[in-house]
C-alpha cells in the first residue's frame, strides 16, 4: 500500500509522531522558500542541524506531504530564538507562518 492510499488520519498520525519536537532553534534551523521547480518548499540549514534533519525533508517529498506536515510541525513545536532570526524564520516560511502558535524570544541583554 502507498502512503497516500492511507486514510488521512493515519497520514496525521504518522506526521505527529514524525514532528514532535518540543522546542525548535531557529538559529540552527532556517526553513526558506526556494524557487527549484517542483520542489517549492524546500529546506536550507545555515549551520550543522542536529539529528531531526531527516524528518524536516519530508516537507519536501511533494506538495501534499508538505501541505499536510507542516500544519503539525507549525502548530505542534515552540519555535525560539533571538528576535531577527524569528523574523526571518516568519518571512522565509510564508503562509506556513499562520499555523504556528508558540514563539519564545531569547534576549541576551548585557549586564549591569
Amino acid at each position: 500500500m502507498q502512503f497516500f492510499q492511507l486514510p488521512r488520519e493515519i497520514r496525521d498520525l504518522i506526521h505527529k509522531h514524525t514532528f514532535r519536537y518540543v522546542s525548535i532553534d531557529v538559529g540552527i534551523l532556517e526553513l526558506l522558500h526556494h524557487d527549484l521547480g517542483p520542489r517549492k518548499h524546500c529546506l536550507y540549514y545555515d549551520q550543522p542541524a542536529p539529528i531531526m534533519d531527516h524528518a524536516l525533508v519530508l516537507l519536501c517529498v511533494n506538495h501534499q506531504v508538505a501541505a499536510e506536515a507542516a500544519f503539525i510541525l507549525y502548530s505542534k513545536s515552540t519555535f525560539t530564538g533571538c528576535p531577527c532570526g524569528i523574523v526571518r524564520f516568519l518571512w522565509g516560511i510564508g503562509a506556513y507562518r499562520n499555523y504556528i502558535k508558540s514563539v519564545t524570544l531569547q534576549t541576551n541583554f548585557p549586564g549591569p
